[in-house]
């Protein structure tokens, strides 16, 4: 499953509904997932961006979360709101880093979706020209 191509995540992203809100609060530790380039250079990517050991993200209550690192550090708060996909205009649960956030985090917008019970999928959003509708799959599982 880890190895499945980008085309195919986001297949299936689409077909997933949005999270509850009351599903929303607690911490969710992140899978890299997709073909091996894309497992192998996220964490990377993501700490060259000043995420260095990401772990995943609290979600505080279903409109605040942080990024946890490696040693519980947090860092960089984001906006949660349940609003509309770029992907396809349905449902969708999104963090959002804001404006005053550091490049590249404030043209990022992860959008997520109920993979299972207790994981989502997540599909990173690049507002750039011709990537703002190209998505990044990532999972993250409830923990607590």
């Amino acid at each position: 499953m880890n190895n499945t191509a980008l085309s195919a995540w986001r297949a299936r992203f689409l077909t997933l509904a949005a999270p509850a809100p009351e599903a929303i609060p607690g911490f969710r530790r992140v899978d890299f997932v997709g073909p091996f380039w894309l497992r192998g250079s996220a964490p990377s990517a993501i700490a060259l961006g000043g995420l260095p050991g990401w772990l995943g993200k609290r979600f505080i209550s279903d409109t605040q979360a942080i990024n946890v690192l490696k040693g519980g550090e947090e860092r960089l708060p984001m906006q949660v709101a349940l609003t509309t996909s770029w992907l396809d205009g349905k449902p969708v649960l999104v963090c959002r880093y804001g404006p005053a956030s550091p490049l590249p985090w404030r043209r990022v917008r992860d959008e997520f979706r109920e993979l299972s019970e207790t994981t989502w999928l997540g599909m990173t959003l690049i507002d750039l020209p011709g990537l703002r509708r190209v998505g990044w799959p990532f999972l993250l599982t409830r923990v607590c």
